[in-house]
């Protein structure tokens, strides 16, 4: 648990760039509403549970998340908001309709189509992964400088681990304290050498 929302703020950022990818003239819209997209923090933090109403399908969801790329949930946002998109489009362009619109479309997520978006939600992350989201997305971040819904401008480091999950790296076989290993010793010659030695220095001295 963090204290704060940078982590989720981050991984909102990018949902613009997302939806720009899967449909530009829905990302056009959205931004000429002047809309951010904190209509869908809820879904993000609390992976739709705050915002459906089956437990079947929430425990769907939570088995997708938990066995899937953890910015899956951005990219089911994404798709959800893709498909209505002929709906959004309809709509008149203001920020309060059109914000209030998106809030309520996972009550449209339902046993019979959780399956599609996550199948859709997947696709997209093959097609748009998320390393390549975040290097898009700083492109989309120029344009929208002078905006009034700016995003983040600085990620974190746990923020980019997130986008790109790694394998942790084997452990040092250092000391603890973090200091070089002591060199190693050189191994004491054998028995017969040291005989030899001993009698060179005999006949030297004589």
């Amino acid at each position: 648990m963090r204290p704060g929302l940078q982590q989720v703020m981050q991984l909102l950022s990018l949902l613009f760039p997302l939806l720009a990818h899967m449909h530009a003239p829905l990302e056009q819209f959205l931004r000429r509403c002047d809309l951010a997209p904190y209509f869908c923090l809820s879904w993000v933090l609390t992976w739709f549970s705050h915002d459906i109403a089956e437990m079947d399908v929430i425990a769907r969801l939570w088995d997708a998340f938990l066995s899937s790329h953890p910015m899956l949930p951005l990219y089911l946002s994404a798709v959800i908001v893709n498909e209505h998109r002929e709906e959004v489009l309809g709509l008149s362009c203001d920020f309060s309709t059109v914000h209030s619109f998106l809030a309520r479309l996972p009550a449209f997520v339902t046993e019979s189509n959780v399956e599609a978006l996550l199948s859709e939600a997947r696709a997209a992350l093959l097609a748009f992964p998320p390393h390549t989201l975040v290097e898009k997305s700083t492109e989309y971040d120029r344009s929208l400088m002078f905006s009034k819904h700016p995003v983040v401008p600085e990620r974190s480091m746990t923020f980019e681990m997130a986008v790109n999950p790694r394998p942790c790296a084997a452990p040092s076989s250092g000391p603890p304290d973090g200091t070089a290993p002591a060199a190693a010793s050189s191994p004491p010659p054998p028995p017969e050498d040291v005989a030899e030695a001993k009698a060179h220095g005999a006949g030297a001295g004589a």
